[in-house]
Order: structure tokens, then C-alpha cells, then sequence
């Protein structure tokens, strides 16, 4: 569901209830600046966490404070409902439409790893604009599409490995 460093940032913020900027959090979960913009920046889109301009009286731009908007519990527990289960042992689902685009095709790649030969994976996604991404990756796994349908601004993928 997470990577390492996503879920020990998570966690280290659900500990500060009052926000943590980005080089408390860097210290406390041992990660790179570099490292750690690119997950805070796929947590705030997914309106997990929210950023705030911090600004103490001193000269100079403003620091980014990160606050987690819900319980990591909350969380984790929406994620759960797009889990990748298994059905008839050569089946699985992925249900993507309640979890915004970037983290999306962060789990679908990660679905994909764990998908073994002649086994299909059905993906329901809500955003239409983001779905030949998703082909593309599958299409670097050696997954091929095998079936796609777009209603109502769903989009049902059939992917099968090959």
C-alpha cells in the first residue's frame, strides 16, 4: 500500500499534531529533501496531509509546514477498499477511483510486480485523463491490455501478463 518512507512520514506527522516542516520531518524519518518533496507532494494531492506557510518574524520566504488532515487509521482504511484481491487464484482487482492520480498509478505499478505469468488484473480508475499512463507502465512489465471501457468517467481495465 505505502512505500517505507510514505508510511513512516505518515506516521511521523500523526505524532505532531501541530505540523512539521520539512526538515523535522527529514530528520526523524532519516530520507533526503530531494526524496522526501516528491511523497509530500503525492500526500497533499491525495488530501492526506495539508501545507501551511509558517512565517516567525524573520527575513526570508516563509516555511512549508505539513499537517496530517486525517488519522493514518482513516487512511489506510480508504486504501484498503482499492486493495488488489484476488478472485479464482488467476484474478485480481484493483478499485482506484477514490485515490487521486499520482498515488494511483504508484499502487497499480506495485500491483503489477506482484502480478505472475497468465494472470489478469481488472483496474477501475475515475479519472479518464490519466489512463494511457497506466497502459505504458503495464506495457514496460510485459502486461498487455487486453479489454478497456470508459462510462460515466470510469475507465475498466483488463491487463494481462504475458
Amino acid at each position: 500500500m505505502f512505500s517505507k518512507i510514505e508510511f513512516e512520514v505518515l506516521e511521523y506527522l500523526e505524532r505532531c499534531s501541530w505540523g512539521a516542516t520539512i526538515y523535522e520531518i527529514a530528520r526523524n524519518v532519516k530520507c533526503s529533501f530531494k526524496s522526501l518533496y516528491a511523497v509530500l507532494r503525492i500526500l497533499e494531492k491525495n488530501g492526506w496531509i495539508a501545507v501551511t506557510r509558517e512565517r516567525n518574524g524573520n527575513i526570508g520566504r516563509p516555511r512549508n509546514k505539513y499537517i496530517l488532515r486525517r488519522s493514518l487509521g482513516s487512511i489506510i482504511r480508504e486504501l484498503e477498499d482499492c486493495g488488489c484481491e484476488i478472485r479464482d487464484g488467476k484474478t485480481r482487482f484493483l478499485n482506484l477511483t477514490k485515490v487521486a492520480y499520482p498515488y494511483s498509478l504508484t499502487i497499480f505499478k506495485r500491483s503489477l510486480a506482484k502480478l505472475k505469468y497468465s494472470e489478469c488484473l481488472i483496474t477501475l480508475m475515475g479519472d479518464e485523463t490519466a489512463y494511457p499512463e497506466f497502459i505504458e507502465a503495464a506495457y514496460r512489465k510485459n502486461v498487455k491490455l487486453v479489454n478497456i471501457s470508459i462510462n460515466n468517467n470510469n475507465v475498466r481495465m483488463i491487463f494481462k501478463k504475458t
